[in-house]
């Protein structure tokens, strides 16, 4: 007679992970600030690891408006059961998916309570 082993591993205590960021505000003129920064993560669970660029700009244009600008390289890790197993389509060989993305605004605060934001995003 035959019989099929079947071995369980449970990882829900098992993760590590991590992530760090460089960040740097500039002032170049009055009202102007321009942050460049970079961010890493990576996760022990599916040994992922990624660097994420970015910059943001903003302009307050008078006491009670800004406007708001950013662009970057967004990571997205693969998850457990993606990566290893749960899911028919498991794969071992995912990689973290990649995007560019930009956004823009305007906000008006005027109350230092009080703000409204319109953002749009790509």
């Amino acid at each position: 007679s035959a019989s099929a082993a079947t071995t369980t591993q449970d990882v829900r205590d098992a993760w590590t992970g991590g992530g760090a960021w460089l960040h740097h505000r500039w002032a170049p003129g009055r009202g102007v600030t321009v942050s460049p920064g970079v961010r890493a993560d990576w996760t022990a669970l599916t040994r992922d690891q990624a660097v994420s660029p970015y910059l943001l700009a903003e302009w307050q244009v008078s006491p009670a408006w800004r406007l708001r600008a950013g662009t970057g390289r967004q990571h997205q890790m693969a998850t457990f059961d993606q990566r290893i197993g749960g899911s028919a389509g498991a794969r071992v060989d995912l990689e973290p998916q990649r995007a560019w993305t930009a956004d823009a605004g305007l906000a008006w605060q005027p109350r230092p309570a009080w703000r409204v934001r319109i953002d749009a995003y790509y």
